[in-house]
């Protein structure tokens, strides 16, 4: 029997252990890249070479506008971005610098060479089986999370 199963374990006791220690290990690994998990999502969306308004942002991330600003603020002291207006506009856009790409870059490369060694570990068939198994999973629990009733906050 595997560590992550014990005995009487339901499926979804297992399920569940086995995404807690893959968050786990996520953010173990965010620990050890230069770029953050924030500045990491920020610099996907504008490593397309396009510049985008705060409010773009916000929309293409799903989060709050306070939130975006915070990110972007950080993100521009660290110097990954820059914000501008353009003429006759009152918006901020902001768009990745070339050390913000580049730092993107390196994290992405660092982070998908520790995904390989993970994959690594299965032959090809097993990695497709995963990746089919795994998207399948998250389709249901997605739906799952979005029906449930929402509780107060704690």
């Amino acid at each position: 029997m595997g560590d992550t199963q014990h005995i009487g374990s339901t499926p979804e006791r297992t399920m569940a252990g086995l995404i807690a220690r893959l968050e786990r290990t996520r953010h173990a690994l965010e620990q050890r890249v230069a770029v953050g998990t924030a500045d990491m999502r920020l610099l996907w969306l504008l490593s397309d070479g396009r510049a985008r308004t705060l409010r773009e942002i916000c929309e293409a991330l799903r989060l709050e506008q306070s939130t975006v600003h915070r990110q972007v603020a950080n993100a521009h002291a660290q110097g990954l971005v820059v914000k501008h207006k353009r003429d006759g506009s009152s918006a901020w856009h902001v768009e990745a610098t070339d050390a913000g790409l580049r730092a993107f870059e390196e994290a992405l490369t660092e982070a998908m060479q520790i995904t390989g060694a993970g994959l690594d570990r299965l032959d090809a068939a097993e990695q497709d089986t995963l990746l089919d198994l795994l998207s399948r999973f998250l389709v249901g629990y997605t739906e799952a999370v979005a029906d449930a009733p929402v509780d107060a906050p704690r």
